[in-house]
């Protein structure tokens, strides 16, 4: 990803909660709003730059949430916006946080915060995709590893795909199989790209994931810090600590 990118990034989020306020003090979203300014957004307004989502992650994101008294749920939004590019059009295009988006939209909620990281309000169509795809902001592959075009993206979060390997790739991170790193932007789908490319006799097939979750987890770990993995961004042939 783009040095600039990474730096809007860190520098947005790490004062988040500094600069935001209060949730009912922020003011909605727009395509002239001031860079790493926190805003909020309705989610039929956010455009994913991915094709799936674990719906496994997305279902445990779900419990936290609920759990939350109203006030503690606006905390957690102001503290962890959606990083979004307007572009195409003054379209937001949301390129993190897609789970916890998905997760705010199955259980009945309606808006989210986010920060506007990149402004491509010059450019659509094509132009606009191909710096997005310069700038390591989108994610070409399916919830079958197929690489597509971006026009087969899905235009709402509703609509994106499960990808058991996305699931699996969450839960091996937060185990400490590997590093969680900022960049690349898309680390777990690379690394859940890796387990979708792994023989059967390794036992991290649709199978195994969906008759026993928690021991294909616990395989998947394993592998992790194998030199099966050395490639991968994050490898670590020992257990990290990950915040």
């Amino acid at each position: 990803m783009n040095l600039s990118i990474l730096l809007l990034l860190a520098a947005g989020f790490a004062n988040t909660s500094h600069a935001a306020g209060n949730f009912s003090d922020l003011s909605d979203c727009t395509p002239t709003t001031d860079l790493n300014t926190p805003c909020t957004v309705n989610v039929e307004n956010l455009r994913p730059t991915q094709f799936s989502v674990g719906m496994i992650v997305v279902k445990q994101k779900e419990v936290k949430i609920k759990a939350k008294s109203t006030k503690k749920y606006q905390k957690y939004l102001v503290a962890n916006p959606v990083p979004v590019v307007v572009g195409n059009g003054g379209q937001f295009y949301m390129v993190d946080k897609h789970h916890m988006v998905r997760a705010v939209y199955d259980i009945g909620n309606t808006v989210v915060v986010a920060q506007v990281i990149k402004d491509l309000n010059n450019l659509s169509g094509s132009d606009f995709w191909a710096e997005m795809t310069t700038e390591g902001l989108y994610y070409d592959r399916d919830e079958n590893d197929q690489v597509q075009p971006y026009t087969a993206l899905p235009a709402y979060i509703q609509d994106m795909a499960d990808d058991p390997y996305r699931s699996i790739s969450g839960a091996v991170r937060d185990a400490g199989g590997y590093q969680n790193l900022t960049s690349p932007l898309y680390l777990e789908f690379l690394w859940a790209h890796f387990y979708h490319q792994l023989d059967a006799s390794y036992g991290i097939t649709l199978d195994n994931i969906q008759s026993d979750f928690n021991g294909t987890v616990a395989k998947a770990l394993v592998i992790a810090h194998s030199s099966l993995a050395a490639q991968l961004p994050g490898y670590s042939a020992t257990p990290v600590k990950n915040n």
